[in-house]
């Protein structure tokens, strides 16, 4: 892989580094009349594509990316924001919940054993947090 550019370098979760890169793809030249020469390559610009670089990456561009990026090549590399968490995800993770303590309530109708008040309260919480 050629790298015509890369820019917007920024630290992942795990110490990665996402990049908007954009790669180059050769382009046939015509051969220069002496015959000693060779025509020079030539790359056209293939469309900005995001790309994580790892030190690890099985890719050597990847590797080198990365080490270019950590080098400041591409600008200072951004530190890891922790996405906020969306409704969607904190309902979905409330389910997840309420599924997971079900059997509290199923015990407590067939044997009457209590459920564990925090439980109780944390359950009442998720209820909340679906509707």
């Amino acid at each position: 892989m050629h790298v015509i550019s890369a820019e917007k370098p920024e630290f992942t979760k795990c110490g990665n580094i996402n990049l908007i890169v954009t790669f180059g793809s050769p382009r046939p030249t015509q051969p220069h009349k002496k015959k000693r020469s060779r025509a020079p390559v030539i790359f056209d610009p293939m469309e900005p594509v995001p790309f994580t670089a790892s030190p690890n990456d099985s890719e050597p561009h990847g590797v080198d990316l990365y080490n270019r990026a950590i080098a400041g090549e591409f600008g200072p590399v951004a530190p890891y924001v922790e996405p906020p968490v969306t409704q969607t995800q904190k309902q979905a993770e409330a389910r997840a919940y309420l599924n997971s303590t079900d059997w509290y309530v199923i015990r407590k109708l067939e044997t009457g054993a209590e459920i564990p008040t925090d439980i109780a309260k944390a359950r009442q919480e998720a209820r909340e947090t679906v509707s």
